[in-house]
């Protein structure tokens, strides 16, 4: 059996040691459900900003393995953490980022790591 207390306290330990403030705000829905360009404020949030290695394998002509390296931001599962969603934007030390998923593993709800692209900062 799991314990997911112990893992969310080794969560919050590595957190701790290297923290960032993670700013999420998200598109405003108008009455019509259309998107805008203002902003909403969602959380502010303190997580770990990372670089992890994405691994896939492509098996056309010949097996190939291909690395990418993503961005990351991993977080405790708490209620904040409920309040973020795919797509949310986040902004980290001076820089915007789309949440492209929320990494939340096997929806056990102890951590997220969610998985970052960058885009450009008009604000």
């Amino acid at each position: 059996m799991i314990n997911k207390e112990k893992i969310k306290s080794k969560v919050e330990k590595a957190i701790k040691k290297l923290p960032s403030l993670g700013v999420v705000k998200r598109a405003y829905t108008n009455d019509f459900g259309e998107k805008s360009d203002l902003l909403e404020l969602v959380c502010e949030i303190e997580g770990l900003y990372h670089e992890g290695s994405n691994l896939s394998i492509a098996l056309q002509d010949k097996g190939e393995v291909k690395s990418d390296k993503g961005l990351y931001f991993l977080i405790s599962y708490d209620e904040t953490a409920k309040l973020i969603q795919k797509d949310d934007y986040i902004y980290i030390e001076g820089y915007k980022y789309q949440i492209k998923d929320l990494g939340n593993v096997n929806k056990m709800d102890i951590y997220m790591d969610m998985k970052l692209q960058e885009v450009d900062y008009n604000e």
